[in-house]
């Protein structure tokens, strides 16, 4: 079955890991031009990589996966 749900707008990843992290955070990571949109969580941790960030699994809210 093709996936219909939502896809990351930097890679194009399908989206079936549903998370969040604090607006401060996601501010300060995601590059301005992809503030307003989905980003998976592995291009979050690289943009995070790419400005020597580390971030800790205990700010990121998993709340579930789809299949």
């Amino acid at each position: 079955m093709k996936w219909k749900g939502e896809h990351c707008k930097n890679c194009g990843r399908e989206q079936r890991l549903a998370w969040t992290i604090s607006d401060t955070l996601w501010n300060i990571v995601v590059p301005a031009n992809l503030l307003s949109k989905v980003i998976c969580l592995e291009c979050f941790l690289k943009f995070a990589g790419d400005k020597d960030l580390t971030i800790a699994l205990s700010n990121i809210n998993l709340s579930g996966i789809a299949f």
